[in-house]
């Protein structure tokens, strides 16, 4: 009997997968100035009403601070906290959670630590503190964390972790991208919220998660004629020579913006660069050979990493042997592919409505 080892039918072969097959490109007509127009007006409605407030990274920080106050009060004196992720990278949405790192001091590492006795240790002492509630400590998974919610800050959940120094970093990276140019943010920020109204964008049930859509946007970005974005991780300051910066056994480097001499000559709208944005991975990509990734300007091969058998690969830009994808399966990958051809058709040929549009009408073209 026939039967496909993806959707378990028996009227045909996996290499046949309906579920597996991608749609072919279609050839658009340019978009109208209208169109245009249209679209920019989406973009910038979604990222002045989805955005992160500064107010709720405010208050993300001052419990920070007040959190690291009550640990090295209680528990240990060189406790140190420091936010990561949405919450310092530019690309946070309202809701988002506060990620928090713990660090003792610089003559502590890691691997002198009992993680999950920490965990513990400090999701005991965080009970003891006014207006934290719903604490939760996780101290067995693979990233031991406590979860907790702060009612005296707009009852904002967190979550806290150790030693998540590379997160630090690649903080660092992506609040620089999202520093860089407006479009980078607005585009981030409609990326973030398409993927989730897609429900394409949650990696604990097997698709990608919103980092990864970042990476693949600054992707793209680097690779428009003329570049958005430039290669951080590659660019030098003149008169300097390019040393490495070590952290957790990987190369954290690359040029601060204080330093960095770039002129930005492309002059797209950020609609028709979110137009370029779907169609560059949903027509053009090939993810059955290349590897996502913003490191360099080359590209960089499945081949070359040994990810040939998944069926798409991005690289993390700083912990070069981790794969943020390696939890999609084909047909995910499938799915998340013909989601961005669905969205470019969709946004290619919408029509001009007469009335005002808002972020609203964003669910017809997504």
């Amino acid at each position: 009997m026939v039967r496909c080892t993806c959707c378990n039918a028996d009227d045909h072969l996996r290499e046949n997968c309906p579920e597996l097959m991608i749609p072919k490109p279609k050839n658009f007509p340019p978009l109208t100035f209208a169109q245009r127009k249209i679209i920019d007006r989406v973009i910038f409605d979604i990222f002045n009403t989805m955005r992160i407030r500064p107010y709720y990274v405010h208050h993300m920080s001052l419990l920070c601070r007040e959190l690291e106050v009550y640990l090295r009060r209680f528990y240990r004196s060189d406790c140190h906290l420091s936010l990561f992720g949405s919450a310092g990278n530019g690309f946070g949405l309202l809701g988002s959670d506060a990620d928090i790192c713990l660090r003792f001091g610089p003559e502590v590492r890691l691997e002198d630590i009992d993680s999950a006795e920490v965990i513990c240790k400090v999701a005991e002492v965080i009970r003891k503190m006014p207006d934290i509630s719903f604490i939760c400590e996780i101290p067995h998974a693979k990233v031991p964390i406590v979860k907790f919610r702060c009612r005296n800050h707009d009852h904002l959940e967190a979550d806290l972790s150790l030693y998540n120094v590379l997160a630090l970093e690649n903080t660092r990276l992506l609040r620089t991208y999202s520093k860089l140019d407006r479009r980078i943010h607005q585009l981030g920020i409609m990326t973030k919220v398409w993927a989730k109204n897609c429900e394409i964008g949650n990696a604990s049930k097997g698709s990608l998660s919103s980092y990864s859509y970042i990476i693949m946007l600054i992707h793209y970005l680097q690779r428009t004629n003329p570049p958005v974005a430039p290669f951080l991780q590659e660019v030098v300051p003149l008169k300097r020579c390019r040393e490495p910066v070590i952290i957790g056994n990987c190369d954290v480097y690359f040029c601060c913006l204080e330093d960095l001499e770039w002129a930005v000559h492309n002059r797209s709208t950020v609609g028709e660069l979110w137009i370029g944005f779907l169609d560059y991975f949903g027509t053009k990509f090939d993810f059955t050979r290349e590897v996502v990734q913003i490191r360099q300007t080359l590209p960089l091969m499945k081949l070359d990493k040994g990810w040939q058998s998944r069926p798409i690969a991005i690289e993390d830009p700083f912990d070069l042997a981790h794969n943020l994808s390696s939890g999609v399966h084909s047909k995910t990958m499938a799915y998340i592919q013909k989601s961005f051809i669905q969205s470019l058709e969709k946004f290619s040929t919408l029509s001009v409505p007469n009335s005002k549009l808002n972020h609203n009408a964003f669910v017809l073209y997504a």
